[in-house]
Protein backbone atom coordinates (compact mmCIF):
# COMPACT_ATOMS: atom_id res chain seq x y z
CA UNK A 1 0.00 0.00 0.00
CA UNK A 2 2.83 2.15 1.08
CA UNK A 3 3.95 1.86 -2.52
CA UNK A 4 0.43 2.66 -4.23
CA UNK A 5 0.40 6.00 -2.00
CA UNK A 6 3.82 6.77 -3.02
CA UNK A 7 2.73 6.57 -6.92
CA UNK A 8 -0.07 8.49 -6.36
CA UNK A 9 1.75 11.40 -4.85
CA UNK A 10 3.43 12.32 -7.66
CA UNK A 11 1.05 11.64 -10.22
CA UNK A 12 -1.45 13.91 -7.91
CA UNK A 13 0.94 16.93 -8.21
CA UNK A 14 1.83 16.60 -11.56
CA UNK A 15 -1.99 16.61 -12.40
CA UNK A 16 -1.97 19.82 -10.11
CA UNK A 17 0.75 21.57 -11.93
CA UNK A 18 -1.65 20.38 -15.06
CA UNK A 19 -4.45 21.91 -13.74
CA UNK A 20 -2.75 25.40 -12.43
CA UNK A 21 -1.53 25.65 -16.37
CA UNK A 22 -4.73 25.05 -17.54
CA UNK A 23 -6.20 27.63 -15.32
CA UNK A 24 -3.50 30.05 -16.11
CA UNK A 25 -4.05 29.49 -20.11
CA UNK A 26 -7.52 30.33 -19.14
CA UNK A 27 -7.37 33.09 -17.82
CA UNK A 28 -4.99 34.87 -19.87
CA UNK A 29 -7.17 33.98 -23.01
CA UNK A 30 -10.16 35.66 -21.32
CA UNK A 31 -8.31 38.42 -20.56
CA UNK A 32 -7.44 39.08 -23.36
CA UNK A 33 -10.74 38.35 -24.94
CA UNK A 34 -11.97 41.18 -22.40
CA UNK A 35 -9.42 43.63 -23.59
CA UNK A 36 -10.53 42.96 -27.61
CA UNK A 37 -14.28 43.38 -26.41
CA UNK A 38 -13.15 46.53 -24.60
CA UNK A 39 -11.38 48.10 -27.65
CA UNK A 40 -14.12 47.45 -30.11
CA UNK A 41 -16.84 48.56 -27.73
CA UNK A 42 -14.99 51.87 -27.06
CA UNK A 43 -14.53 51.69 -31.28
CA UNK A 44 -17.82 51.85 -31.61
CA UNK A 45 -19.04 54.57 -28.85
CA UNK A 46 -16.45 56.67 -30.66
CA UNK A 47 -18.02 56.27 -33.81
CA UNK A 48 -21.32 56.58 -32.85
CA UNK A 49 -20.06 59.73 -31.03
CA UNK A 50 -18.71 60.57 -34.29
CA UNK A 51 -22.22 60.10 -36.28
CA UNK A 52 -23.82 62.08 -33.85
CA UNK A 53 -22.03 65.25 -34.00
CA UNK A 54 -22.34 64.95 -38.06
CA UNK A 55 -26.13 64.43 -37.86
CA UNK A 56 -26.30 67.04 -35.27
CA UNK A 57 -24.20 69.25 -38.30
CA UNK A 58 -26.58 68.38 -40.68
CA UNK A 59 -29.68 69.73 -38.45
CA UNK A 60 -27.87 72.65 -37.72
CA UNK A 61 -26.95 73.13 -41.47
CA UNK A 62 -30.47 72.18 -42.88
CA UNK A 63 -31.95 74.67 -40.34
CA UNK A 64 -29.87 77.78 -41.74
CA UNK A 65 -30.94 76.62 -45.61
CA UNK A 66 -34.80 76.46 -44.07
CA UNK A 67 -34.00 80.25 -42.51
CA UNK A 68 -31.96 81.30 -46.08
CA UNK A 69 -35.16 79.98 -47.81
CA UNK A 70 -37.95 81.56 -46.01
CA UNK A 71 -35.97 84.70 -45.45
CA UNK A 72 -35.80 84.41 -49.28
CA UNK A 73 -39.11 83.63 -49.89
CA UNK A 74 -40.11 86.37 -47.72
CA UNK A 75 -38.05 89.20 -49.55
CA UNK A 76 -39.53 87.86 -52.83
CA UNK A 77 -42.85 88.24 -51.30
CA UNK A 78 -42.62 92.27 -50.55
Amino acid sequence: MYATVRGIVPAAAHTCQLLQQVHFDAATTLRSRFLCISSELNSAAEAARKANMAMENCEVKSAHVITAVFRSSAGADT
